[in-house]
């Protein structure tokens, strides 16, 4: 009999083990899965538990340059023993989007990092840049943007991960500003207050009386898009503005993903509005004017020609011109080369060329 109500006991104990894990089971909290966001594109989805949608892109590339000016093409400095060089980067871009009665808020942050060290012009070695750092941030809310991006005057340079042709002489970089803008119908005004002392020049340094104010004006007409920019700035010795104009032809009609660009930038007072290959050379007229055209054979090969050229009233003239193709074998991953020349102000011309690996993601 004992061994019988041992049996029996430990029977209803298993039993009664049983409905009480099955009780916990019955309230485990769901899982809550990675769900794709397609309300602001497929690279998007949730994170978990909150209506916020988060996209991880970026790329992992090496560069091989040669030429007679490679650091700084155009140039009598960073000469290259043997006329070449690697240069390896890695880009991380995180985004952060969802919706209020406001409109979008959005969040983006882009990291960089890049192993190189360039020669100096007696052959020695120069500067150590193997670093890593935050190449563009910014916070927006509807149309009010505050942060460190692309100028409010720019005419589309700087994407996340251009290519090797980034529209050389109008190529005018990120500055640290408060934005606020408004588009609708196809038109759209935007006006910025930019920090001077990521523009000013050296030999011209900003007062710090107020920030640098940049407009634009931008507008669709089916296959045509342009964007009409003004800028102006207090100094020390002079304040400072600058005018431009941006056209873009979307040529998709003739073939798919075809496009001709042309941009023109002009001041009086400087080349802060206009080009970064111009010195300082005081009161003048400085100019610059680009332009593009991209042509796309298949979904594998693409290929772009590109000329710019600018003008200051003493430093004179630098232009140049440029042949890009690229070859994508497999989604993501594409192979590209430049060949170049640059002729910058009165130095000698020089060649150079790029080949470039990059995995993108």
């Amino acid at each position: 009999m004992t061994i019988k109500k041992l049996l029996l006991g430990s029977a209803a104990a298993m039993l009664v083990g049983g409905a009480a894990q099955a009780a916990d089971l019955s309230v485990a909290e769901p899982i809550d899965y990675v769900r794709v966001c397609d309300a602001f594109g497929n690279t998007y989805w949730y994170s978990p538990g909150t209506d916020t949608c988060l996209s991880v892109t970026g790329y992992v590339r090496l560069d091989a340059r040669f030429g007679n000016g490679i650091a700084n093409p155009g140039t009598q400095s960073n000469y290259l023993p043997g006329d070449w060089k690697f240069n390896a980067r890695a880009a991380l871009a995180v985004q952060a989007r969802s919706m209020t009665e406001w409109g979008p808020l959005v969040g983006y942050m882009r990291f960089e990092a890049q192993g190189d060290r360039d020669f100096n012009g007696d052959g020695t070695l120069g500067v150590d840049a193997h670093d890593a750092t935050v190449q563009e941030y910014y916070a927006s809310l509807g149309n009010f943007l505050v942060g460190f991006t692309e100028s409010t005057y720019a005419y589309g340079y700087n994407v996340p991960f251009r290519v090797i042709n980034n529209f050389g002489d109008l190529t005018l970089g990120n500055k640290t500003q408060v934005r606020f803008g408004f588009a609708a119908g196809g038109w759209g005004v935007a006006v910025g207050l930019e920090d001077p002392r990521e523009r000013a020049l050296s030999s011209n340094p900003a007062t710090m009386d107020f920030p640098d104010i940049a407009a634009r004006l931008t507008g669709n007409f089916g296959v045509i898009s342009g964007q009409l920019s003004a800028g102006y700035g207090s100094r020390l010795f002079n304040d400072t503005w600058g005018v431009q104009l941006g056209l873009t032809a979307d040529l998709s009609s003739i073939s798919a993903g075809d496009q001709l660009r042309v941009v023109a930038a002009w001041s009086d007072t400087g080349p802060e509005w206009v080009s970064g290959n111009l010195a300082d050379d005081g009161t003048g007229t400085y100019w610059a004017a680009m332009a593009s055209f991209t042509h796309v054979f298949n979904p594998n090969w693409g290929a772009s020609i590109f000329g710019s050229y600018a003008s200051g009233p003493i430093s004179g003239d630098a232009w140049q011109a440029a042949f890009v193709a690229q070859f994508t074998p497999v989604t993501n991953f594409t192979i590209s080369g430049e060949l170049g020349y640059q002729d910058k102000q009165t130095n000698t011309g020089a060649f150079n060329g790029t080949i470039r690996f990059q995995r993108s993601f």
